[in-house]
């Protein structure tokens, strides 16, 4: 793959020498750093996965619709725009697989992996809330679906149903104190799924990847802008923050089923005031009154899928070992047992 002959067919990187580096961070996507040796300008290139995002042009078309929809209102933070082809497309197309595109590169930037400190999640959380607050501001445009069903918990738990009847039962055998705690769960996500069906949740443009990575910094630790658009959707403002919840507070990594602690309180109320601090002027009665609720159930939801994939085989998430996503279910089950009991106390 040459991706300097790939970079040539956007302007902006037509003529000089160009510096190309991977940026190994993202999960999904392939993305590099692009830089103009003769005058330092920077760029991010980035080839779409269409294994997971089928309809490449319409997470381009989503992205675009983002920014028009910023940049109709006074949003104070820096958009990154899709810079256009030579021939005037947002993605360039080398073949039935393969979308590329080239983004601005927001200079004076870090990302933070991990929530370090309250003060840290609450000013992430809050740059997340304004960026929703003000992509949901007097507009009924929709994005287009991208990812089908992601939001969609009555099919989740129709999954996991179906791999539970169909592992094998070694699998079954070894995620026994697993299934026993979804099972002893299962009811949680019923008034969600309830409400999707009654179409009783307002709509509204999400971000669907809420994590922490995806809020840029700036030196002082302070939110610059927001990434990532790709998995922008039509859902419930109570799927992000419950995301939020999930990924914020959970003091070790993901896929650790040994720790016997995992949830931080001061995170959590952190994540809230934060989400709250622009969007307490948007979010319906129903929003406001169920973030706890949305937290537990985001978290429940995450358990299941990876425990379904568990016992399905493992084949959707990448694995590094036999009981990877065991671990990972065990993990998030974990987290939810501990914010839940915070929340009865």
């Amino acid at each position: 793959m040459d991706l300097v002959a790939i970079a040539r067919h956007f302007p902006a990187c037509v003529e000089g020498e160009l510096r190309i580096t991977p940026i190994t961070d993202g999960l999904i996507n392939a993305t590099y750093r692009v830089e103009l040796l003769a005058g330092g300008q920077q760029f991010i290139l980035q080839k779409i996965n269409t294994a997971i995002f089928r309809n490449p042009a319409a997470v381009a078309r989503n992205h675009s619709l983002v920014n028009e929809l910023l940049a109709k209102t006074s949003y104070p933070r820096q958009l990154v725009r899709q810079l256009k082809t030579t021939v005037g497309n947002d993605l360039l197309t080398v073949d039935a697989q393969s979308a590329w595109r080239l983004l601005d590169f927001v200079t004076g930037a870090h990302t933070i992996h991990k929530a370090n400190s309250p003060a840290t999640a609450f000013e992430a959380a809050k740059t997340l809330g304004e960026f929703l607050f003000y992509l949901n501001q007097h507009s009924s445009a929709e994005p287009e679906e991208t990812l089908p069903g992601f939001v969609d918990f009555a099919g989740r738990m129709r999954a996991y149903q179906a791999a539970l009847g169909s592992a094998s039962p070694t699998r079954r055998q070894q995620a026994a104190a697993a299934i026993h705690l979804v099972n002893k769960y299962l009811t949680l996500p019923d008034q969600w799924i309830a409400w999707q069906a009654a179409d009783s949740l307002p709509r509204r443009i999400i971000h669907g990847d809420p994590k922490i990575s995806n809020v840029l910094f700036d030196s002082n630790n302070q939110g610059l802008c927001v990434i990532d658009l790709d998995t922008v959707m039509s859902a419930t403002l109570l799927y992000d923050f419950g995301d939020m919840a999930r990924s914020y507070t959970n003091e070790t990594v993901e896929d650790d089923a040994q720790a016997t602690s995992v949830f931080d309180p001061d995170m959590y109320l952190a994540v809230k005031q934060g989400f709250s601090h622009h969007l307490g002027k948007l979010l319906a009665p129903i929003e406001a009154k169920n973030l706890d609720y949305a937290a537990q159930t985001v978290i429940f939801i995450q358990a299941v899928r990876f425990l379904t994939d568990y016992l399905n085989g493992d084949v959707y998430y990448a694995t590094r070992h036999a009981t990877h996503n065991l671990d990972r279910a065990q993990n998030q089950l974990r987290l939810l047992t501990e914010l839940t009991h915070f929340l009865t106390i």
